[in-house]
């Protein structure tokens, strides 16, 4: 049995017109994920970009977009869940918390990981500047 859906808190407001840039931009990351799509994953992500895998390792920009441009890096080709608990400003980045369920291509069990993403706007385009992530049931 799966948890009831829970209402995403939203501050100030989810018609807010930074919050709804950086989900479009979230969007956008999810679909070039889907794919593998290293150009707009590039476009996507902040040039000081650092993440924390849910594999435990905290890597940067480069190293992630070397991965994906190997074709080594897992897609969620197979479909994305997103349940956004919280979206709000925080001294002008959109701050993101949430679980994701990624569901991979080929026949196997799902992944469910919880998430904090921190967006920036940066030159007009919001991009990804810090995503932490932790698998909590694969």
């Amino acid at each position: 049995m799966s948890d009831p859906p829970r209402p995403t808190r939203f501050e100030p407001s989810e018609d807010d017109p930074r919050i709804v840039a950086a989900m479009a931009a979230r969007a956008r990351l999810d679909t070039a994920l889907a794919v593998g799509d290293v150009q707009q994953l590039s476009l996507l992500w902040a040039e000081d970009l650092v993440l924390q895998t849910p594999g435990h390792r905290v890597v940067d920009r480069a190293k992630i977009l070397a991965m994906y441009s190997k074709g080594g890096q897992a897609t969620y080709q197979g479909g994305l869940t997103l349940v956004l608990d919280f979206v709000g400003l925080r001294g002008g980045q959109v701050v993101m918390m949430g679980e994701e369920r990624v569901d991979p291509p080929a026949p196997a069990s799902s992944i469910r990981r919880r998430f904090t993403d921190v967006w920036i706007e940066s030159g007009g385009a919001w991009k990804l500047l810090i995503r932490q992530a932790t698998n909590i049931q694969v």
